[in-house]
């Protein structure tokens, strides 16, 4: 593929296997987890749900990823945010990188920060969630 309006230069097909399959009958806890895939996050998210379950002190660090085009997006962000709610992470923080610090969201304030991220083409917000809260 030549470059295209949309900035892409090739692409190339991956075998994928989800977190749940690939630490199946593995007694590995977990307690950390980064996702950052540019829009994929939903999907990760459902594919480690046995693993969520297992691992009340697992600790997700993932990107809120806000579209530029949110109908083009594969999940909206209000479904993300209720797949976290559902499963069992009660404590959600935007990780403010300039005031170096966490701040607790909520559903609203953190979709419509999205809206301005996506209006002023600025990078997603990264979040920490939790089933507990964090001693700060």
């Amino acid at each position: 593929m030549g470059n295209g309006p949309t900035g892409i230069v090739g692409m190339k097909m991956v075998e994928t296997v989800s977190l749940d399959e690939y630490f199946e009958n593995k007694e590995t806890p977990i307690d950390i987890i980064k996702i950052d895939l540019e829009g994929a996050e939903f999907s990760v998210l459902v594919g480690m749900k046995n693993i969520i379950r297992s691992n009340d002190n697992l600790r997700i660090f993932a990107e809120f990823f806000c579209p530029r085009e949110p109908q083009k997006s594969e999940y909206s962000l209000k479904e993300y945010w209720d797949k976290l709610v559902e499963f069992g992470f009660k404590y959600i923080y935007v990780i403010n990188e300039q005031a170096r610090r966490l701040e607790i969201t909520d559903s609203v304030s953190l979709l419509r920060y999205c809206e301005y991220v996506s209006a002023a083409k600025i990078k997603s917000p990264n979040l920490l969630c939790t089933k507990s809260a964090i001693d700060m």
